[in-house]
């Protein structure tokens, strides 16, 4: 039987009892229709558009921040010009008062820290031993002439600028302050924070601060073949998911008991002589294993590196992709129904059915498998400890700092809360 539709278009004018309505169905005008009733085409399954394969992948980010350990050295020089006359009487002279930051070297700095000592020679300090570091070393000296404990005084000649003064004596307080701290570099930016605020190129390796004096730190150039250039996120089983299109479309998903995400395969690159490839964030790369096995190992992680974007963006794609996957699987799945003690189901056409599975709780063997549900909303690219690490990296931003000044004062003797 086939119910012919004709659909017209009919301006309804003021209609008065008797009137008639005609539709003219052969008019060219006319569009038409034609659908059976008889019969409905079994539906699609939509899993047959896709397609899975388990593989052991490593997923890899690069680094953008490194760790870099700071030196600093500031020197203080506050300096006394005084006139030495007859008999070692000593009196002031215009301009004697001064003070300035003396410039270390980055080679005399490391030194400094290393052994303790800084040299001076050029300014006439001398060698200033037992400098107390990540600390205040404050000494007193004589820098030109002669000046003895009993008050003898011998002077010379001494330049300042432009003004020549003779037969004086140069004395000085010299402030010495060291440190040394661990911090951040930007590699992508060349860029390296130091404590103080001020920023440096990170390739230098030295630059001047106003505030902590000559910092020093060892540029490593970032080599995404070893190490030092990319971290390792996960390593271990996943679900490789093709869609069938034109094209096709390529999906890597993890689901374990500490770490859930999604990512999406742009396209495949060589990365050190193994096959990898990129996703949509751009700092994520996954590397499949072959025979050789996986290149890159386990170390220790920044939290700085954390990216909170790409851990939320790859929860939500895994919940998307699981999202469509269980709704193919409800589509699937024949809706049966039990009428008068038969099963039919409905595919969509109303057809019988094989009777539905009966628990039984008095069988041994009787086991129910429920899938687990994945912890989502905790999980994701970082484990926990990742990101209890990178809350802490916000909060207490000085708590390396704090705890190196707690084993000092365990060391020097002095009492700790």
């Amino acid at each position: 039987m086939l119910l012919v539709l004709c659909l017209v278009f009919v301006r309804l004018l003021s209609l008065t009892q008797g009137d008639i309505i005609a539709y003219d169905c052969q008019d060219e005008s006319v569009e038409l229709t034609k659908l059976s009733l008889l019969r409905v085409k079994p539906c699609l399954d939509p899993r047959n558009a896709t397609e899975t394969t388990r593989r052991k992948i490593q997923l890899i980010q690069k680094r953008q921040y490194v760790g870099v350990q700071v030196y600093t050295c500031l020197v203080v020089v506050q300096q006394f010009i005084q006139y030495c006359g007859m008999h070692s009487h000593t009196s002031s002279v215009a301009g004697g008062l001064g003070k300035y930051v003396h410039y270390v070297s980055a080679e005399t700095c490391l030194k400094a820290h290393q052994f303790r000592h800084l040299d001076l020679r050029g300014i006439g300090g001398g060698i200033i031993s037992k400098i107390s570091l990540n600390g205040t070393t404050e000494v007193s000296t004589t820098l030109q002439g002669h000046l003895d404990i009993s008050g003898k005084c011998e002077g010379i000649k001494f330049t300042v600028g432009d003004i020549l003064y003779e037969n004086v004596v140069v004395s000085a307080a010299i402030t010495i302050k060291m440190s040394d701290y661990f911090t951040t570099a930007d590699v992508e930016r060349n860029v390296v924070n130091l404590r103080s605020g001020t920023i440096c190129p990170y390739n230098d390796g030295s630059c001047f601060d106003d505030f902590s004096g000559e910092a020093i730190w060892k540029a490593k150039i970032a080599d995404q073949c070893t190490n030092s250039g990319v971290d390792v996120l996960y390593e271990g089983n996943a679900t490789l998911l093709t869609l069938s299109k034109d094209p096709p479309t390529f999906y890597v998903i993890v689901d374990t008991e500490d770490t859930v995400f999604a990512l999406k395969l742009i396209k495949s690159e060589d990365l050190c002589h193994q096959r990898a490839w990129q996703t949509e964030q751009n700092r994520l790369l996954v590397v499949l294993e072959d025979s050789l096995g996986f290149f890159y190992r386990k170390s220790l992680r920044l939290p700085q590196n954390t990216d909170m974007m790409m851990h939320v963006l790859s929860k939500l794609l895994y919940l998307e992709i699981a999202v469509k996957r269980q709704m193919a699987d409800v589509v699937y799945d024949a809706i049966m129904k039990r009428i008068e003690g038969k099963w039919v189901e409905l595919t969509p056409a109303l057809r019988k059915a094989d009777p539905a599975i009966e628990l039984d709780a008095n069988t041994e063997d009787e086991i129910v498998k429920l899938a687990r549900i994945s912890p989502i909303t905790s999980d994701g690219i970082y484990t926990r400890e990742d990101m209890e690490k990178f809350q802490r990296t916000l909060m207490f931003p000085n708590e390396r700092k704090a705890v190196t000044n707690e084993v000092a004062r365990r060391v020097t003797g002095r009492g700790t809360n």
